[in-house]
């Protein structure tokens, strides 16, 4: 019975990004989803692994960014 703790370095981090704009307003997250109906294949070098789930992220600029 242990606990995994899971640390991602910081460009393999899921982040809100905004529109270009003049101001320096951070965007807000509006909506999350997460797709487990992924159907293709991940082709690494030679080797073919399964589907992985999609993370779907919605900021208040509009951007729909899919990790």
């Amino acid at each position: 019975n242990s606990l995994d703790i899971w640390t991602f370095a910081d460009q393999f981090r899921a982040m809100v990004k905004s529109a270009a704009t003049d101001n320096n307003e951070r965007p807000i997250l509006t909506g999350m989803a997460l797709g487990l109906n992924s159907t293709l294949l991940i082709s690494e070098g030679n080797t073919k692994l399964p589907p992985c789930p999609m993370l779907l992220l919605s900021n208040s600029d509009g951007l729909l960014q899919v990790y």
